[in-house]
């Protein structure tokens, strides 16, 4: 295959990123739509205390929701919600992949089911 132009590279991978992301995007609603996500501060023992201690020192629910929202994020993060992919992650393997690689459509399914991998485990 011929040298791909710097152009060329950002264009495929902004395309590959922009599919790959909407795999990611679709996962993560489901889980942002989950009743454990939504019910999360009504049923998580630290969120709980929170609101308690808020409401016991009259605080700012201002602060105790960052808290909160600090916790879930934390604790979904660890486990559920995916990250984004970026242009110039798919960049650099674009490159990687297109040393040994003969076929446009080659690469960008070799891409796609590498970093897919990358999604599946994170489930």
């Amino acid at each position: 295959m011929k040298q791909l132009s710097k152009i060329q590279v950002n264009a495929l991978a902004k395309k590959i990123t922009l599919e790959l992301n909407s795999i990611v995007n679709e996962k993560n609603s489901l889980v942002v739509k989950s009743d454990e996500y939504v019910n999360f501060f009504k049923n998580d023992p630290d969120c709980i205390i929170l609101s308690e201690i808020g409401n016991k020192y009259n605080m700012n629910d201002y602060y105790i929701s960052n808290y909160q929202q600090a916790i879930r994020n934390k604790k979904f993060r660890k486990s559920i919600i995916l990250e984004l992919f970026t242009v110039s992650q798919v960049e650099n393997e674009i490159i990687l992949e297109t040393i040994d690689c003969d076929n446009i459509n080659e690469v960008i399914s070799k891409i796609k089911e590498r970093l897919i991998k990358e999604i599946k485990t994170n489930e």
